[in-house]
């Protein structure tokens, strides 16, 4: 098996085995955030084809298992080439069940096979915790505005097989970075990143990913993977070594919700 597919199967099965509130059935897994109805990233399902035999009934699941909690049924397919047109293909069904296609498109990955050119300046004091600390919450989640972040990221942190590393100024935690380990292949997630506002833009980012590059790499954490949320954090993560690997397609389908 290569590296690519090994990244695609752990990108289709990892959330369902990190997220803190996922509901998994045959042929599909549906994440909720019911504090946030309207955060369409926490509130939306995978699907997976090899195990649908009806797809209009499982279509009619997410559907109603989202309703329930007055929000929008969004889906997504796995990576995998194999279903880059799965949408596409089944086009008809998907309209007939009320949905329609919204999405495709494509997800850069990156692994880190380069040099980390990024000199640390001890501007934090970088710590792997062993498991989850309140001020990861009260300093930084609530502080940035993502209340959602709060149970996934404890019960993330509690989780065997994921590394959740804190920047600490003094005794205040004020960026977080999530690791996971795959349970099934040599490979690592670099899953998430998130700064306390007051103390964006003053290089934390920079120092705790190159800590932790240089931590995975003595450890011997192999076959480092992530793909960017924006050019700006691309840009931290080439400094630190990560590098073009593939990009796979990404496709989604949304049913609005609709009340009574």
């Amino acid at each position: 098996m290569t590296l690519q597919e090994m990244i695609l199967i752990e990108e289709a099965e990892c959330p369902a085995n990190t997220f803190a509130n996922c509901f998994r059935d045959k042929g599909y897994a549906a994440f909720y955030f019911d504090e946030s109805p309207d955060l369409w990233e926490g509130n939306h399902a995978i699907i997976y084809p090899n195990e649908i035999k009806d797809l209009g009934k499982t279509l009619d699941q997410v559907k109603a298992f989202y309703t329930k909690r007055q929000h929008e049924a969004a889906i997504f397919h796995p990576l995998a080439p194999e279903h880059y047109h799965y949408f596409e293909e089944n086009r008809s069904v998907i309209e007939q069940h009320g949905y329609e296609i919204t999405l495709n498109d494509d997800y850069h990955f990156l692994t880190l096979s380069g040099k980390n050119t990024i000199q640390r300046h001890g501007l934090l004091d970088i710590r792997l915790l062993d498991g989850w600390d309140d001020r990861i919450g009260s300093d930084i989640i609530l502080p940035a505005g993502e209340p959602w972040e709060l149970a996934s990221t404890k019960a993330f942190a509690q989780r065997e097989g994921n590394f959740l590393f804190a920047g600490f100024v003094g005794d205040q935690p004020v960026i977080y970075v999530t690791l996971h380990k795959s349970r099934r292949f040599d490979c690592v997630r670099f899953d998430y990143i998130l700064c306390a506002p007051e103390h964006r833009r003053h290089g934390g980012g920079n120092e705790i990913l190159s800590y932790i590059v240089d931590y995975c790499r003595a450890q011997g954490l192999s076959n480092c993977f992530t793909w960017p949320a924006s050019p700006y954090s691309e840009r931290i993560l080439r400094k630190a070594g990560f590098r073009d690997a593939f990009t796979a397609r990404s496709g989604r389908i949304n049913a609005k919700f609709v009340s009574g």
